[in-house]
């Protein structure tokens, strides 16, 4: 199958708004604040909780856009307060809510359900396609 780059970033932009919502939604930070975590621990922590219980150098390597002794001032601290596994469940809930809340009625529209169904395709064809993304991998 011939993969094409331009239908590949159109996806990309279509989708990016729905995902990066779990960073900055209030209903994300809220979330993250009373499992008592600030921003900073939130971000850093909610982002690389499906890897595990992973070290700040193994957070920094992967958000490598980031100044590690950002990323340090969040990890290991947030692993002290909670479990990764713990935040990514309330992660979840937080995306789930802030879209329910985003889509309001339109949450159940033949249109989102399709889109649903298609972004679902696309992660499960890419399942075997894991290497070089850690965070990809932590997901599955």
């Amino acid at each position: 199958m011939e993969v094409s780059l331009d239908k590949i970033r159109k996806s990309w932009k279509s989708l990016e708004g729905y995902h990066t919502q779990v960073y900055f939604a209030p209903e994300a930070v809220a979330a993250y604040q009373q499992a008592g975590l600030d921003f900073i621990l939130g971000y850093f922590a909610s982002r690389s909780a499906p890897m595990g219980k992973v070290s700040d150098k193994v957070v920094a390597s992967v958000f490598y856009v980031f100044k590690p002794e950002l990323v340090t001032m969040a990890i290991p601290k947030a692993w002290d307060i909670i479990d990764p596994d713990k935040l990514t469940e309330i992660r979840y809930d937080a995306a789930d809510k802030a879209l329910r809340r985003i889509l309001s009625d339109s949450i159940d529209s033949k249109d989102i359900l399709i889109a649903a169904e298609i972004t679902k395709k696309i992660a499960l064809a890419a399942t075997n396609n894991f290497a070089g993304r850690p965070l990809f991998a932590g997901h599955l």
